[in-house]
């Protein structure tokens, strides 16, 4: 059991810790005639490269028009925003989905393979394309990539629609 003198010391040193914690939160911790400091300027976010649509980048897409059997490569392209341009050293990859009325040769796609080639700044994906029955649907690309300004690299992730018209 404590005794009345263990209960004093205890609440004692609680109360200098709980005035102490109060104090420093009013500024007391200023000794007297000492000058305030000034509040520390929040620093401005790094202006981070932002489309109208609120990407880093645009999505180029023609609309593909074929014939059943034809055999065709669309290209897609991503365009980089000024300031940034398409990252070469990542290891870009897509699945490609949809099956009519054209379909894909590969079900993936990427820059170690040779499918996404930078131009300049901008990223080239080629789609081999063959048309199977008539009639219009989109090939679907859901991939990864990137696109860096001389500071910083943003991965992206982003699906990508390719409209295909069989006649």
């Amino acid at each position: 059991m404590r005794s009345t003198f263990d209960n004093a010391l205890a609440w004692t040193i609680v109360s200098l810790l709980v005035g102490f914690a109060v104090g420093c939160d009013k500024g007391g911790g200023t000794p007297a005639g000492a000058a305030t400091p000034a509040p520390p300027q929040a620093m401005a976010p790094a202006a981070e490269p932002v489309a109208a649509s609120g990407k880093q980048y645009t999505i180029v897409s023609a609309p593909l028009t074929m014939k059943v059997g034809d055999k065709a490569v669309a290209k897609l392209r991503i365009e980089p925003i000024k300031g940034l341009k398409f990252n070469a050293e990542f290891p870009t990859k897509f699945t490609v989905s949809g099956a009519t009325p054209a379909k894909s040769e590969k079900e993936k796609l990427s820059s170690k393979d040779g499918d996404v080639v930078v131009d300049g700044k901008v990223g080239v994906i080629s789609v081999p394309v063959v048309a199977m029955a008539a009639g219009t649907g989109t090939i679907s690309l859901v991939g990864r990539f990137s696109v860096c300004s001389d500071e910083q690299c943003y991965v992206l992730q982003d699906t990508i629609a390719l409209t295909v018209t069989v006649k």
